[in-house]
């Protein structure tokens, strides 16, 4: 069905939140899915959802950033609309990549339906009035 179709992740992703804390988010048509842990195997799992149309994603670049501290590359900020609450995570992709697959999932999703066409190559195009 179309709506368990909005279900099935498009992308998965590791994520660092700091040093002690690291998880998976998954990209869905409809949302982000964050599943984070703090302190591998003995903290417990943390479930965040959030819809795309309440997500307000921008890319914070880290000063000093050095090749061999992975958690000094540039974040992701994730905002939930909804209530304000945000967080900076890591992705495993490079942050502003991510951020733009996140941005054309959204725009697809917000898109009216009669004007969206994939070709035989399966990739996505718009028709143009």
């Amino acid at each position: 069905s179309a709506a368990a179709a909005g279900l099935v992740p498009l992308v998965r992703c590791g994520i660092a939140l700091g040093a002690a804390t690291s998880g998976t988010c998954y990209l869905t048509a409809h949302e982000l899915v964050f599943i984070t842990q703090a302190i591998p195997i003995f903290g417990g799992k943390e479930l965040t959802c959030i819809p795309l149309v309440h997500a307000d994603l921008g890319v914070l670049e880290v000063q000093g950033a050095a090749v061999l501290n992975p958690l000094s590359a540039p974040q992701v900020r994730i905002r939930d609309l909804r209530d304000g609450q945000s967080f900076e995570f890591t992705p495993a992709l490079v942050a502003h990549r991510f951020k733009a697959l996140v941005d054309v999932v959204r725009d697809v999703f917000n898109e009216d339906p009669d004007t969206l066409e994939f070709s035989d190559r399966l990739s996505l195009e718009l028709k143009y009035q």
